[in-house]
C-alpha cells in the first residue's frame, strides 16, 4: 500500500510517524489561528463560553464519527 503512495523507502512507522506530525502541525496552526481551546469554553465568559465549548465538542464528535467511519470502511485498523 505505501508504496502506491510513493513511500518505498519508509515502513509503516515511520510514515505514521511523519503524517502524525503532519496532522499535528496542522491543527496546531489552525487552533492557534482560531484560538480553539477547550479551557475557554469551560471556563470562559459570556456568550464566547458557550460558543468555544459548543465549537470543541462539535470537533471531539466528528473526530470520534471519522474514526468510527473509517474503521468501519476498513481504511484503518486498530488490530
Amino acid at each position: 500500500m505505501f508504496e502506491t503512495l510513493g513511500f518505498e523507502v519508509l515502513g509503516p512507522r515511520e510514515v505514521s510517524v511523519l503524517f502524525g506530525l503532519l496532522i499535528g502541525l496542522a491543527f496546531g496552526a489552525l487552533a492557534e489561528a482560531t484560538r480553539f481551546c477547550l479551557r475557554r469554553g469551560l471556563v470562559g465568559e459570556g456568550s464566547d463560553r458557550r460558543a468555544a465549548l459548543g465549537v470543541w465538542l462539535m470537533a471531539l464528535a466528528v473526530a470520534v464519527a471519522g474514526t468510527q467511519a473509517a474503521v468501519q470502511l476498513g481504511w484503518i485498523s486498530f488490530d
